[in-house]
């Protein structure tokens, strides 16, 4: 029996007057995110993304994500050490079109923008700070804290 069989997600298309509280809902527990930003075009064949792909590795601790209506922009700011000061920030002009595909412990967020480019935004939940966490073969670690 394949893994897939026991994921549970939903897809869904945001509307526009939706994006700022959507994104607002992320930001309060921020903490308890990993992201991983990746850059795309529509004009490439690609398949679905799959938000359980391998890139999981690369996410960075989501610092801030919100969408301005005056601006048109959403932003995005990952990473940082102990400073909590972002080491990456991305910002998505103009976006047209945010889709959205919820799993169990991850979510994916597409947005399309107005040059037809696209942005695929990933998203890993972390368990509460202070939770042991699972590697391989057993072993046990404990999250750090954020200061």
């Amino acid at each position: 029996m394949s893994d897939e069989s026991h994921v549970h997600s939903k897809a869904l298309r945001l509307d526009v007057g939706d994006w700022v509280d959507y994104f607002s809902s992320l930001q309060v527990n921020c903490e308890r995110w990993l992201a991983c930003v990746e850059l795309g075009s529509p004009t490439a064949k690609e398949e679905r993304p799959d938000p359980r792909s391998p890139s999981r590795p690369f996410g960075r601790p989501l610092r801030t994500i919100g969408y301005d209506p005056h601006a048109d922009e959403l932003e995005i700011a990952v990473g940082g050490g102990v400073s909590q000061r972002p080491s990456l920030r991305y910002f998505v002009s103009s976006p047209r079109a945010i889709t959205v595909e919820e799993f169990d412990h991850t979510r994916a967020v597409l947005v399309d923008d107005s040059n037809g480019d696209r942005t695929l935004i990933r998203f890993f939940g972390l368990p509460a700070p202070g939770t042991a966490l699972r590697r391989g073969h057993g072993e046990r670690v404990r999250r750090p804290r954020l200061r």
